[in-house]
Order: structure tokens, then C-alpha cells, then sequence
């Protein structure tokens, strides 16, 4: 009997940012869809309440971090382990109240390198645990009226920390695959709403697509702040049925993951199917139908005061765009909510969302028929 599928999403973010709410929300949305919802508690909030209160006399921030990771990584093996044995019979959503990487918005690399080996983790490893990480901004960002401190009493941050600490939760996250960033330009109960689409958008099931922004920019890539590079290879595969499959390989600090991927559209919404494949048979799919390909660096850039989290694609082939030229991405909640463009950017850019041309696909096919 083939076994259903378990994904596995971090829901982090910025204090106050609605966490508590989304997981309610979502448990309620899933499983009138037929989904087994797991929500596991956050690490940090089980270790405070418990009595490890970071205030307290001999805590110190190294331990109460080995302690939340310990925490984490126990909660996520047990989890995981009872959501396969579920999956014999139904689909398995697994809801991380903040995952693994969170820590590193309080302790440096080094240190969490440190704790991660106790339990035998690579961090070159974190991200692969989770299919996706949804990041809620902190209501101190946008909507300031709504930071309290009253619902969480291991939550101690005036609004100014919480700035802080949502831009240090944010920056651990980037440059995992599938980071989605829902920010405060609309009501809490759209916002909510968002979340749940962008969940969708990962378990295979219909999300609402047009939020997704693109940009033609000209820039120098080094003055840009330090950021994660991973190095994509995308090939798009025609199927008999006239379908496109694409298979992509990621490479980040050394560490490869591929993927293949289809979309379709179901009854006017996006139905976004997405597995992970061996390096093997990345190779093998590479054999079959008529296969375009793309080569580029992605860049993960986030700039200070700025919302939005940004993409920047550099392809090898000089060919893909205009000379000198680059793809810049993001998300916002609407599909004419304003992007602010950071100034890196800002002499020599224009929007070209929704143009076929400037679409992945397409540039792999003139870079086929230019061959």
C-alpha cells in the first residue's frame, strides 16, 4: 500500500506575530480538508515555563539555547516518527511552532554549531527538516497598536526588542528553499488567511497565486550585504501530455538537494506539486523528453528596514537577459501592495511580474533554441 505523504512546516517569526492563532487556524482549515494536523509546542516557551526563566540566577544564554535545542530536537524525532506511523491511513501535516534555526537569533554561529553536534546534527542540515518555514512578522512592525506582551509569559520583549529579535529570526531562516515571509499590510484576519495559502502552497493543495513579484535590475553584486549563495540548476521536461515538469538541483554550502516539481491549474486556483528526488534520479528524469535547462546563482538578500525578503538570480548563460541584467524577487500580500526597492537596486530596475519572457521556463527555452 503506498503511505501517504508528511510535511513538515516552521511556523516562526517576530514576538507577537500571531503564531498562536495561525496554529489554531490551520489545525481548524486542515482538518476539514482530511489532513492528521500535528502542532508541536515551541521548545522555548515548554523550557521557560518549566522554571528555566533566562532571568534567573546561574541561567545563561548558552545553556537555556541547549536546553531549547535539545527540547526541539527531541520533540521533532518523536513527532515525526508517530506522524509516519498515521500516515498508513491519511496525510500528515506536521506545524512546527518555531523550528530548530530560531536559536540562532540568540547565540552565533559557533555556538549553535556546538549544541547542534551534541545531538550527532550537521547545520548545514537544518533546513532540510522542514519542507517550508512561514515567518510572521512581529506585530511591532506595521502594526504596533497590537504588540503585547500580556498573552505569552515567556514573551518579555518591549517593541523595540521584538524588532530586533523578528529581523535576527528572519535572517536565520534565509536561504531555505521555501521561506515565506507574511508581514502586517493587511488585517489579522487576512493575514491568517495568507498563512494558510502559503501552507497550501507546499502540501499540494489549490493557494492563490499572484502576489509574486519580479523585477528586471541592474546592480553590483559584491557591495551587496553578506548573504547566502546557492547555486540552482533547473531543467524543464515536456511531457507526452503537453504538461512541464521541472527538476531543480540545489547547492548550498556544499550540501545538494533536488526536486521536481509540477503546477497545474485546478478549477481556476495554482495546484503546486512538489517532491524531493535522489541525485540519481535527477540524472535519470534528465534523460527523457524534450529538456530545457537553466544555470544560475541565487542570492538571499535582506536589507536592514526593509519587509521584504529578496531573491536575486544571476544566470550563467550571459544570454538569459539583457546585459549586465538581473531577476529580482519577492512576495507581498497583494499583487499591487507596494514593493519598496532597496537602493542597490533602485537606479535601474523596472517590474516585469506576470511577463512570460522574464519566466524561468521561457528563458530556458531560448537558451535551448539559441544552442
Amino acid at each position: 500500500m503506498k503511505r501517504n505523504k508528511v510535511y513538515t512546516i516552521a511556523l516562526t517569526g517576530g514576538p507577537c506575530s500571531g503564531k498562536s492563532s495561525a496554529l489554531t487556524y490551520l489545525r481548524a482549515k486542515l482538518e476539514d480538508l482530511g489532513y492528521f494536523v500535528i502542532t508541536v509546542p515551541e521548545a522555548a516557551t515548554q523550557c521557560i515555563t518549566s522554571g528555566f526563566h533566562p532571568f534567573y540566577k546561574h541561567m545563561t544564554p548558552e545553556l537555556l539555547q541547549q536546553l531549547i535545542i535539545g527540547t526541539g530536537v527531541f520533540n521533532e524525532k518523536m513527532m515525526l516518527e508517530g506522524a509516519w506511523e498515521i500516515a498508513e491511513f491519511m496525510p500528515v501535516v506536521i506545524i512546527y511552532d518555531r523550528g530548530i534555526a530560531d536559536s540562532l537569533a540568540y547565540i552565533d554561529k559557533s555556538d549553535f554549531a556546538q549544541q547542534l553536534g551534541r545531538h550527532d546534527i550537521k547545520t548545514g542540515d537544518i533546513f532540510g527538516r522542514y519542507r517550508a518555514v512561514v515567518h510572521m512578522v512581529s506585530a511591532a512592525i506595521g502594526a504596533e497598536e497590537f504588540y503585547t506582551t500580556a498573552n505569552n509569559e515567556a514573551r518579555t520583549e518591549t517593541a523595540e526588542e521584538a524588532i530586533v529579535l523578528d529581523d535576527k529570526t528572519l535572517n536565520a531562516w534565509n536561504g531555505h528553499p521555501r521561506l515565506e515571509t507574511i508581514d502586517n499590510s493587511t488585517g489579522f484576519d487576512t493575514k491568517l488567511a495568507r498563512v494558510f495559502a502559503a501552507v497550501c502552497k507546499h502540501i499540494e493543495l489549490p493557494y492563490p497565486v499572484g502576489c509574486d513579484r519580479k523585477f528586471l535590475v541592474k546592480c553590483d553584486i559584491s557591495a551587496l550585504p553578506e548573504h547566502p549563495v546557492t547555486h540552482v540548476r533547473q531543467r524543464y521536461l515536456k511531457q507526452k501530455d503537453g504538461q512541464t515538469m521541472r527538476i531543480r538541483q540545489r547547492t548550498l554550502d556544499g550540501k545538494t538537494v533536488c526536486t521536481k516539481a509540477w503546477k497545474r491549474t485546478v478549477t481556476g486556483t495554482m495546484v503546486y506539486t512538489h517532491d524531493i528526488i535522489t541525485l540519481s534520479e535527477f540524472d535519470s528524469l534528465s534523460l527523457f523528453g524534450d529538456t530545457a535547462e537553466i544555470e544560475k546563482n541565487r542570492h538571499a538578500v535582506l536589507f536592514a528596514g526593509n519587509l521584504n525578503q529578496f531573491t536575486l538570480d544571476e544566470f550563467a548563460d550571459k544570454r538569459a537577459l539583457p546585459l549586465g541584467s538581473f531577476l529580482l524577487e519577492t512576495s507581498t500580500a497583494t499583487p499591487d501592495t507596494e514593493v519598496i526597492i532597496p537602493d542597490a537596486f533602485a537606479t535601474d530596475f523596472r517590474e516585469v511580474s506576470g511577463e512570460e519572457y522574464f519566466s524561468n521556463e521561457s528563458i530556458a527555452a531560448r537558451l535551448q533554441a539559441a544552442a
